[in-house]
């Protein structure tokens, strides 16, 4: 079982995080407000009192349309782009995220979404789920600055997300979601099984429960109409990155296991073969020009890999 475990070095570095991320929220102000996200929340909820949570840089959500002003007020601390600016409309396009950096050893790294929903070919099953979160945020003052924070229902959803479509590859993500569900009221965990119906989010909570179930022994979350026919399901909690060539397959349709409904899966599907040049350029990290000659090539390697990915399920669930 995973346990955190105070560390005088890492309540530090989290306490120099949170007055960090103080300044930004100040320097921000309302002209483009920003919501945190990942560990540095939970810095101010579960881990407030002793900051017992490894954290590597500061994520947080801005609306797209402030991108520019956050920008020019980031770069005015010192902040830069870690990737080439010029494509940063590409990338949000694509991504919906970006990163920016500053030389300043005393300042930390920053992730920084427009989208709860990130990884490309899941964004069309989630009905809108960040617009939902961001109507209901929560308001908290600490030190004299009122920051906004996701409810704690939308946040474990987005952490669930977070931990199922990265492999389940660390355990203190898991002990995440459950000390937040310790807290969960019986009408909170009603509308945590409510929201994962409207927005499609049942394989993700019914993956989470199963892992919580087996490392704690904790209370299953009750979603309306409990998924039968998920017939991968054992495939996606026992899997094991060994095979090289089954795991690069995996990488590109790992995503695609968790989609609820058929419709939105064969979305992704034909996404997956889109030629747009912008997704293109994104997804090869090049010139919208070498994505357009890249096109045949993208069209094959996602026909044999598409094929690959059905096999292997067909092989294993």
């Amino acid at each position: 079982m995973y346990r955190n475990e105070p560390d005088e070095m890492e309540f530090v570095r989290n306490t120099m995080l949170v007055n960090q991320f103080h300044k930004i929220v100040a320097l921000c102000g309302d002209d483009c407000p920003i919501v945190p996200l990942k560990g540095i929340s939970l810095l101010f909820g579960i881990y407030r009192d002793d900051y017992a949570r490894n954290i590597a840089d500061i994520d947080f959500f801005v609306e797209e349309k402030n991108v520019p002003n956050l920008v020019e007020k980031l770069e005015s601390i010192g902040y830069r782009f870690r990737k080439n600016h010029r494509r940063l409309n590409i990338r949000l396009a694509a991504k919906h995220k970006f990163d920016m950096v500053n030389p300043d050893p005393r300042f930390y790294d920053l992730d920084i979404h427009t989208s709860l929903i990130n990884k490309k070919n899941f964004q069309d099953s989630d009905e809108n789920f960040t617009d939902f979160a961001m109507s209901r945020l929560q308001t908290k003052t600490y030190n004299n600055t009122r920051i906004a924070f996701l409810n704690p229902v939308d946040e474990w959803i987005y952490l669930a997300q977070h931990y199922c479509l990265h492999f389940f590859s660390n355990d203190k993500w898991l002990h995440d979601l459950y000390l937040i569900r310790n807290n969960f009221s019986g009408s909170e965990m009603a509308e945590l099984a409510m929201i994962a119906k409207t927005f499609h989010f049942e394989r993700i909570v019914t993956a989470v429960n199963v892992k919580l179930k087996r490392q704690y022994d904790a209370e299953t979350i009750k979603i309306p109409e409990p998924i039968s026919k998920w017939r991968s399901l054992n495939f996606v909690l026992s899997y094991k990155p060994r095979n090289k060539f089954v795991h690069k397959i995996l990488v590109v349709y790992w995503r695609f296991l968790f989609i609820d409904t058929r419709q939105a899966r064969n979305k992704a599907y034909a996404k997956l073969f889109s030629t747009e040049l912008n997704y293109l350029a994104e997804t090869y990290q090049c010139s919208k020009l070498t994505a357009f000659l890249l096109i045949p090539i993208h069209l094959l390697l996602c026909s044999f890999s598409l094929l690959s990915f059905l096999l292997i399920l067909k092989r294993f669930s």
